[in-house]
């Protein structure tokens, strides 16, 4: 109510539309009045008509602003409580651990009647030969009992050179004694949904865990995450997403800013507080029941996880999100490939809110759940975040600044006139709560803002492309990664060769620039002709698809020292020559072992206290 209250005062100024009129009327009259011989179009037209087109400009700016500040409000009202939420439970956590911990909730050890379920891994794939290889590997050693464990390749590559590298990591662990099998269509309907879709009635297993290409599984990624699934109502435990790169590049270093404050603040709070959280598409386990009981994978839209989430979530299920559960992956170092992603990730999540508003509507949810999917985690996380980046903080600040800001005799107008904490103090608060969760790169938080501001408009477009199923708003199209080492090999004549040109990035680039220019002759604060040159700038370098080339990131430690690229190491459990069911690892070397594994958890069972501070 108080934010509502502010943002209508922001706009309903009537006074202050006024006294801009007659400032910018007394204003042209003195130019015209040093300047008698030049020829100003106010002479050919009546003044009475001037100033009504000029009121009716401001009242619409006015508006504008105002619908602008208030879903402002409301972007801010989710980030603050998400990160109201997560300090919270985090705290009360460490309070009263067994109260407030999240994950206590489920069962989080082995019972010792407990039969180890048979499952699945699957790794769906798409010409992506550089990790293909090394994702089938760590996969094929996870610790778990051969007996009841099984991989399963989604190969819909149509690259000889991608089919072969399968073949020959297939072959290799099928000599191991792995069951592994690789799974090749004729045609990529549905894409990635499509492809788990036409296998999933034939699976045997009960459970079915799922990484990309680009993610390496730890080993005991199924010893640690199993045990929720004793918790018959448990649909989905999600693992949490840590990086391999986000040293590479300044690009990469704001990528892994958004997605940590996707991953261990919105997630962790909405699993905390109990609303729905989608399954990340990767680095997680599904119940092979609750899939089937939700429908199955659909390829309706371009989030086919978010979709299936969203529908066992209606069926009653309930999901688990685990912090100590990690899952390392690699963070698209290319430009190109990631506004692909960035295409899907906007566009997916507003087919499926077009498409699933109904259903929400109608299920047997809590009203105030129903209230939070369709304002908060769709209409206003979704769509809203995007409009108010592009079209408010990069379009109508820039135009209200240059506009007013340099008419110092009414200055106690134009503050009524621009909701300053709606331009300045509430995008600052937002983006302190954002970096909290990337300490290690709160230096890079301007770059950060600036980034994302670019970002936003390919997020706005691909978002309204999905809100009104527009023409080719199904298209897919997977994100390569090029593998850690390979990425790092940095040629400034590559990427000249390869690079890309994107008009509206342009257009507004050129824009934000030519109103600095603009702002500095009029005499405009140098801090606004500051932020338009080098926001315009940002947008420029986005739209030649220099962005990975433009990097201020210093080199790594190991490449300062001229040591070896640690990234390219395989760890421990890579390096032995051959894999050995955990059934029968020595019991010397299982109290040796830092990892938590289902003998030693079986062996402890009776000391509570002892597996609580190991938890």
């Amino acid at each position: 109510g108080v934010f509502f209250s502010i943002s209508w005062l922001s706009w309903s100024a009537g006074p202050a539309r006024l006294a801009c009129s007659r400032a910018r009327s007394d204003r042209g009259s003195h130019s015209l009045g040093n300047s008698p011989q030049m020829l100003d179009f106010r002479d050919l037209v009546p003044a009475s008509l001037i100033a009504q087109a000029e009121d009716v400009f401001v009242l619409l700016l006015e508006i504008f602003v105002g619908l602008a500040s208030f879903t402002a409000c409301l972007v801010a009202v989710d980030k603050l409580y998400l990160y109201y939420s997560t300090c919270f439970f985090k705290i009360m956590s460490i309070i009263n651990p067994k109260k407030w911990e999240p994950t206590l909730r489920y069962p989080h050890r082995f019972k010792r009647s407990y039969v180890l379920p048979r499952v699945m891994i699957q790794l769906p794939m798409f010409n992506e030969t550089h990790v293909a290889a090394r994702v089938i590997d760590y996969s094929c050693r996870i610790e778990y009992p051969r007996d009841r464990f099984e991989v399963q390749v989604l190969d819909d590559s149509t690259d000889p050179e991608t089919r072969a590298v399968v073949d020959v990591a297939i072959a290799g662990w099928r000599e191991q004694g792995i069951v592994i099998n690789a799974i090749r269509r004729t045609n990529r309907q549905g894409y990635k949904a499509g492809a788990m879709h036409e296998v999933h009635d034939a699976i045997q297993a009960e459970f079915i865990a799922i990484f990309d290409a680009d993610f390496l599984p730890e080993p005991d990624f199924l010893m640690r995450a199993m045990p929720y699934f004793q918790d018959k109502q448990v649909g989905f435990v999600q693992g949490r997403w840590t990086y391999l790169n986000a040293d590479e590049s300044l690009f990469c270093r704001y990528q892994e800013i958004c997605l940590n404050a996707h991953i261990k603040c919105e997630q962790y709070a909405r699993f905390s507080t109990g609303n729905f959280f989608n399954f990340n598409g990767t680095g997680g386990i599904w119940r092979k029941a609750c899939m089937s009981d939700a429908g199955g994978w659909n390829a309706r839209t371009l989030v086919e996880d978010m979709d299936l989430s969203l529908r066992a979530f209606l069926r009653g299920w309930q999901f688990v999100w685990v912090y100590d559960v990690e899952c390392p992956n690699e963070i698209p170092s290319d430009y190109k490939a990631y506004r692909k992603q960035q295409r899907r990730w906007s566009c997916g999540p507003m087919q499926l809110w077009a498409a699933a508003r109904q259903t929400v509507s109608e299920s047997s949810l809590p009203m105030l759940h129903k209230a939070y999917l369709n304002i908060f985690f769709f209409g206003v996380r979704m769509l809203a975040t995007n409009v108010i980046s592009f079209t408010f903080y990069s379009v109508l600040v820039p135009a209200l600044l240059l506009q007013y800001v340099q008419e110092t005799e009414v200055e106690e107008t134009h503050h009524r006139f621009m909701p300053w904490w709606a331009i300045v103090w509430l995008p600052m608060l937002v983006t302190f709560t954002t970096m909290a969760f990337s300490p290690n790169s709160f230096h890079y938080m301007i770059l950060y803002v600036m980034y994302e501001n670019a970002m936003s408009i390919l997020k706005l477009g691909a978002s309204l492309e999905g809100l009104l199923g527009l023409e080719g708003s199904m298209t897919w199209t997977v994100t390569q990664k090029l593998g850690a080492s390979a990425a790092r090999n940095f040629d400034l004549s590559k990427i000249l060769k390869q690079m890309s040109f994107f008009g509206k990035e342009m257009v507004v680039g050129i824009g934000l620039i030519g109103a600095a220019f603009y702002g500095y002759s009029i005499g405009t604060s140098w801090v606004f002709t500051l932020y338009f040159a080098t926001q315009g700038f940002i947008f420029v370098i986005f739209s030649v698809s220099l962005v990975e080339a433009f990097n201020l990131q210093p080199p790594p430690e190991w490449q300062l020292l001229g040591l070896p690229n640690p990234a390219d190491a395989l760890p421990p459990a890579l390096e032995s020559s051959e894999s050995k069911p955990l059934a029968k690892k020595s019991k010397k070397k299982r109290k040796k072992s830092k990892k938590v594994t289902y003998e030693r958890v079986h062996d402890d069972d009776d000391d509570d206290d002892d597996d609580d501070d190991d938890d």
